[in-house]
This record gives C-alpha cells, sequence and structure tokens, in this order.
C-alpha cells in the first residue's frame, strides 16, 4: 500500500496539468465559429432594449417563416445576455475563460467526480477522464450549448449522489436538493433548448429508484414536479415547449452538417473515438454486472439491482439514441455515458453500506476534498485560457483557415450605412451576416445569418438560386419588398461576377475576402 500511495499522488499531479492545457485548446479554438457574433449582438439588443418580440436584424424572413402562428422566440436569451455582459466587463478573454471553466467541468471534472464517487480510482478513470476530455473536441464552441452540457453533468451527480446516500426510499423530503435542482432547472430554461433534459433526468431517476426499491420517493417525485414548473418560468411560458418540436425538426436541419446523425463516417476521426470506446465499455460492463448478478441469484437477483444502476441503463440508452439523430449530440452523450460507464464498473449489486453511511449526501457534494478539488480544477483551466489569449490575441471572430472575417469590409459598410427606419437592405451570405450585426456599430438590416432555425427551405433554395444565378434568380433578387442597396458576398460567387457586368450596380469595395456592390439605380 505504501508503494502505491506515491504512484496515486504522482499520477494526479500530473493529470492536472490536463485541465491547464485544456483551457489553453478552448482559448486558442472556440472564438474561430461566426456564430459567437450573433449570439453577443442579440446580448446587446437584450442588454440596451430588452427581449425583442421580432428579429431586430433581418428584414426579408418572417420569424420561423415554415412554423405558422408561432411568435418569435429568442429561447437562448439568457446566456445571449450573461455572454455580452461577460465581453462588456472582462471583453474577449473573460468570454474564453467562462467557457474554459463551464466546459472543462462538463468534460473534465465531472467525470473524475463520478468516479471518484462510485470508489473507482488510480490510472484507468483519469484515462477516461482525459479520454473525454479529448472527445469534447467533436464540437468545440462558445454556444448556448455549454450550458446544458454543464448543467447536465451538475444534475447527473447530485441525482446520483443522492441514489447513492440512500439504501431505501424516505417519506421525509430533501428540499435542499429540490431547490437546487429547481433553480438549475429554471436557469437552463432560459439558456438553451436542451433544458428538457433536466426532467428528464429526473424521472428516470425516480422510475430507477421506484424499480429498485418498490416505492415512490417523495424527494424525487416532489423534484421533478418543482422542476417541470421551473422550465416555464421564463418569458415565454409552455410556448417555449411548443416552440422546441418546430425547432427540433425543421426541416432546414437535414441540410446542417452538424446535425446530420453520427455514422461510420465519423469512426476514423480521433476526436469521436472516446465516445465509440464509452459506447462498447458501457455495454461491456453494463451486460458483465447484470449477468454476474444472475448467475449468482438467479431470478431472484434481478430485484436486487441498486437504483443508480438501472438509473445508467436508462440514461446511456437515450444518450447513444441522441447521436443517432445529430451528430452534435456527441458532447452530451460523452457526459451522460461517463456517469454511465462509473456506475457499470462499480457493479449491479444493491450496496447495502453505501460509502460514508447513510445520510452523508451533502458531505460527499461539499465536502472539503471535493471543494478543494474544484478550486484547484477551475484555477488551472482558467489559468491555462488566460495564457493562450498572450500567445493568441483574441477576436470575435477569430480568423481561420476554414473562415476569414471579412473585418474591413465590414467597417466600410459601417461607415457608409444609415440607421433607424432609413437602413438599407444588404443581399449577404449568412456567416457575413454574422459578422456584420455584430461588428458593426449601427443596426445593419441583413437578408441571411446562421441562425438557420428562422428561415424555411424555399427562402434557403432561394438564396442559393440567386447566389449562383440559377434558374430565373432575377425575378427573385429584384422583388420590391427586397429593394437590396447593397450586396456583400464573397468575390468567388457567381452573383459578383453578374453584377459587375449589371450597370444598375457599382463595385464600391473589393479585397481577397469581400466584396460589395451598390444600387446606383
Amino acid at each position: 500500500m505504501s508503494d502505491k500511495a506515491p504512484i496515486g499522488r504522482i499520477l494526479v499531479a500530473l493529470y492536472l496539468i490536463v485541465p491547464f492545457l485544456y483551457g489553453s485548446c478552448i482559448s486558442g479554438l472556440v472564438l474561430r465559429e461566426p456564430d459567437i457574433c450573433f449570439l453577443l449582438a442579440m446580448g446587446r439588443e437584450i442588454s440596451q432594449s430588452g427581449i425583442p418580440a421580432t428579429d431586430p436584424f433581418l428584414f426579408a424572413a418572417a420569424p420561423q417563416a415554415d412554423m405558422p402562428g408561432l411568435s418569435y422566440v429568442v429561447y437562448q436569451w439568457l446566456f445571449e445576455l450573461v455572454l455580452y455582459q461577460i465581453y462588456n466587463v472582462f471583453s474577449a478573454p473573460g468570454i474564453l475563460v467562462f467557457a474554459a471553466i463551464l466546459q472543462s467541468w462538463a468534460f473534465g471534472l465531472a467525470p473524475y467526480r463520478f468516479f471518484d464517487r462510485l470508489g473507482i480510482r488510480g490510472a484507468l478513470p483519469l484515462f477516461f477522464c482525459a479520454a473525454i476530455l479529448f472527445g469534447s473536441f467533436s464540437h468545440l464552441c462558445i454556444r448556448p450549448e455549454i450550458v446544458s452540457q454543464f448543467f447536465c453533468a451538475i444534475e447527473i451527480e447530485l441525482l446520483l449522489a443522492y441514489m447513492l446516500s440512500r439504501s431505501s426510499a424516505k417519506t421525509t423530503t430533501d428540499w435542499r436538493l429540490i431547490g437546487i435542482l429547481t433553480i438549475v432547472s429554471n436557469i437552463w430554461a432560459n439558456s438553451h433548448c436542451l433544458f428538457p433534459l433536466a426532467p428528464a433526468l429526473c424521472l428516470i431517476a425516480l422510475i430507477a429508484c421506484t424499480i429498485a426499491w418498490r416505492k415512490l420517493d417523495n424527494t424525487l417525485l416532489t423534484a421533478l414536479a418543482s422542476i417541470t414548473i421551473a422550465t416555464m418560468a421564463t418569458p415565454y411560458g409552455i410556448k417555449l415547449w411548443t416552440f422546441l418540436p418546430s425547432l427540433f425538426f425543421n426541416p432546414i436541419n437535414t441540410t446542417i452538417n452538424e446535425l446530420a446523425p453520427i455514422n461510420w463516417g465519423h469512426v476514423a476521426s480521433p476526436v469521436y473515438t472516446p465516445f465509440f470506446a464509452l459506447v462498447i465499455l458501457c455495454a461491456f460492463y453494463a451486460a458483465k454486472g447484470f449477468l454476474t448478478l444472475y448467475r449468482e441469484h438467479k431470478i431472484a437477483g434481478l430485484v436486487r439491482i441498486s437504483p443508480e444502476w438501472w438509473f445508467a441503463l436508462a440514461m446511456a440508452i437515450p444518450a447513444v439514441t441522441m447521436t443517432l439523430k445529430s451528430n452534435r449530440s456527441v458532447s452530451l452523450a460523452l457526459i451522460m455515458m461517463a456517469a454511465s460507464l462509473a456506475v457499470f464498473m462499480r457493479g449491479a449489486s444493491r450496496q447495502g453500506e453505501k460509502e460514508g453511511g447513510e445520510g452523508n449526501f451533502w458531505v460527499t457534494i461539499f465536502g472539503a476534498r471535493k471543494t478543494f478539488t474544484n478550486t484547484i480544477w477551475i484555477t488551472l483551466t482558467a489559468l491555462g485560457a488566460l495564457m493562450m489569449t498572450r500567445v493568441i490575441p483574441p477576436t470575435i471572430p477569430q480568423g481561420s483557415a476554414a473562415f476569414e472575417p471579412p473585418l474591413k469590409a465590414v467597417a466600410y459598410l459601417d461607415e457608409h450605412l444609415h440607421t433607424g427606419a432609413d437602413s438599407e437592405h444588404i443581399f449577404n451570405t449568412p456567416h457575413f451576416g454574422n459578422v456584420l450585426i455584430w461588428q458593426s456599430k449601427k443596426r445593419p438590416q441583413i437578408y441571411f445569418d446562421s441562425r438557420y432555425f428562422l428561415f424555411d427551405m424555399p427562402f434557403r433554395l432561394r438564396f442559393w438560386r440567386i447566389i449562383n444565378c440559377k434558374q430565373n434568380w432575377q425575378a427573385e433578387f429584384y422583388k420590391p419588398q427586397l429593394d437590396f442597396k447593397y450586396v456583400f458576398i464573397e468575390p468567388k460567387d457567381p452573383l459578383a461576377m453578374a453584377l459587375f457586368k449589371d450597370s444598375n450596380w457599382r463595385r464600391v469595395y473589393a479585397d481577397d475576402l469581400a466584396v460589395i456592390f451598390y444600387k446606383v439605380q
């Protein structure tokens, strides 16, 4: 034992390099997505004028054009507002630290806490946690989904800790747990569209405990009701729930690569390897634990399975199923399967003696050792993110090989555009629209941006006909209600060549990234 203890301490010390490196990677990568622009632009709008009833930037498409009878919904308003306020106070480095902490907790610290809580320690769980962190690179970003990742990890740990701290259902109610879950769910519902996971996870836990304990648990039952009510405490109430099907099943989603189902092509990508490995490991350890228990106790053994095992099984199945709908769900599935794997590795048997004794729930959540570990982890993550900003000075958005923001062209437009009701209509590509609404000091009226859920399929098809000069594109382009005054596109677009030859348009700006045309007649 004396030989193993120093080795364990060395492993943990070496592992502390991981959050520093992870924070550095986030700082160097996540600002490259132009989506950060419309998030900040909407946050600025909410900060200055409140939550808008109609989109303040788009003029051509009715909000949710393919969703009849549905009003404009800013379903992630709280995240956008918080993100802008962080930027307003701490500028871009503040945003990077904020994102690094949330994602580092969700993909690194939370899995470590899952394994530690279930008594699985040593080099193997540390290796798993490092692999899960690497797997998060499959979709590393600053988007509202990082809130869902963070709160999903928080809720899973709370529910696991609650089940592990009890050997049977209780008539007494833990109002502290209910209060925390309610607050988490309310913030979640105002920040990202995946908030239905909050009541779903609680329902799974309630069912798991009912199967294992043969009795409804009053705390979880009350928590489920409270969580569900909390998700309706938003500016839209129940309408936010009715909005979700139109968002999740929008036909335009089929044209977005990151929303495509996971497939065999992803197997060749190293960042997806941890996901596939977790699926295999979860299946192996779940089957092993179940078969061992069955052989030992025969049919009677089925009723001896612990509630956390049922919870892990019921959570792992939808985690994998989500990825069959969208590969973007892989990052969330990693968190859910990390918890499931920790439970499966411990075994399926119900533990008569809970670790630390029954009633130790709050000690295991907020104990001194846990608090110290959390503080060190968060500090190193933030330090890594800040240090990288000295190497790569952050800009919004950050340039990359995939997309270089046309900042000089935006500056030209910002100098010549009018404001208010006289603001000219701009035909633009989606990513150019993102950059323009954030970088412009005015409120530009754009045609398109990458909030694709706002646009129906006919709109997107019209855009591609115009930009590529296909079919009868002039009839679409010159509609009186569009009344374009500026065209802001890439030089390689066929429309750029067509307008260059058109006497109705004058090229007023051009560089390697963008070209701008002004309508003179």
